[in-house]
């Protein structure tokens, strides 16, 4: 199947996963919503638009429309989170986790989130835009993350609790890591500096297992530098590395502890 979205023929990358075949015999994955958890997502982008999660809980007129009347209608303690919530520390940690991302040639907001949401459910065969790899599915928007990537794990952690206690959610996309310093462990192992890096680690090992068992699947990315994840850190000389280290969630997963995770690199 080959759909009519005009920027289709730049995406090279569906080829390579050989998504044109799997189109040509589903192409609908709405009973799987997927959270994208990043620096949020442009709700109102026209190849995006049809396939926002809309919190069934908190459409209180039940027609579809946002449910801002100020009342926690699903008692899940986030007032009207229709699309989802921001989380960011420094934000106003409301119902609105919009992709804040200004274009700075005046065009669309084009951030690190909406550009997650787009590969994984742009509306295909709209005749607008790409396509994403799932034509119709059901994009939620949580946010941790500001308009330059930076956030605070701890809000990651908290944005995944939310995603593992909400019943219509059952996919989190983690498309993101953190810098973490080294120290050497004898006789010749690299562990997470113990002041800030491992309780870091070890919380957000106890968040994903939370997910675990509930049931949510995480999806996350292998990062950008090429790492074997199923290896020490012990091929330096001196054994650690001097700078730090960009740390993705699959570390975690390191003696396969976690039956949740599905690291994803780039094609």
């Amino acid at each position: 199947a080959t759909p009519n979205d005009p920027e289709y023929y730049r995406q090279w990358n569906m080829e390579a996963i050989y998504a044109p075949l799997a189109w040509g015999k589903k192409i609908d994955a709405r009973l799987a919503p997927v959270a994208v958890i990043d620096m949020g997502v442009d709700y109102n982008h026209p190849d995006l638009r049809a396939n926002m999660w809309k919190n069934p809980d908190e459409d209180y007129d039940h027609e579809g429309n946002p449910g801002n009347n100020n009342v926690d209608d699903d008692g899940n303690g986030y007032v009207d989170d229709y699309y989802g919530w921001d989380f960011h520390a420094a934000q106003q940690r409301d119902n609105n986790p919009m992709d804040n991302v200004e274009n700075q040639f005046g065009g669309p907001r084009i951030g690190h989130g909406t550009h997650v949401a787009g590969i994984l459910a742009a509306v295909g065969d709209n005749s607008i835009g790409v396509t994403g790899a799932a034509w119709k599915a059901k994009i939620a928007a949580v946010r941790f993350l500001d308009g330059d990537g930076a956030g605070l794990y701890q809000d990651a952690i908290v944005a995944l609790d939310y995603v593992t206690n909400h019943p219509t959610l059952k996919v989190a996309n983690c498309s993101w890591g953190t810098f973490l310093t080294w120290e050497l462990v004898p006789p010749n192992n690299c562990v997470p500096n113990a002041v800030y890096g491992r309780p870091l680690i070890l919380a957000m090992g106890d968040a994903v297992e939370r997910a675990n068992q509930k049931g949510k699947l995480l999806i996350c990315s292998a990062g950008n530098y090429g790492l074997d994840l199923h290896q020490p850190v012990t091929l330096y000389s001196p054994p650690c590395p001097p700078w730090p280290w960009y740390w993705y969630p699959p570390y975690l997963n390191l003696n396969f502890e976690h039956e949740n995770i599905i690291t994803v690199s780039a094609t």
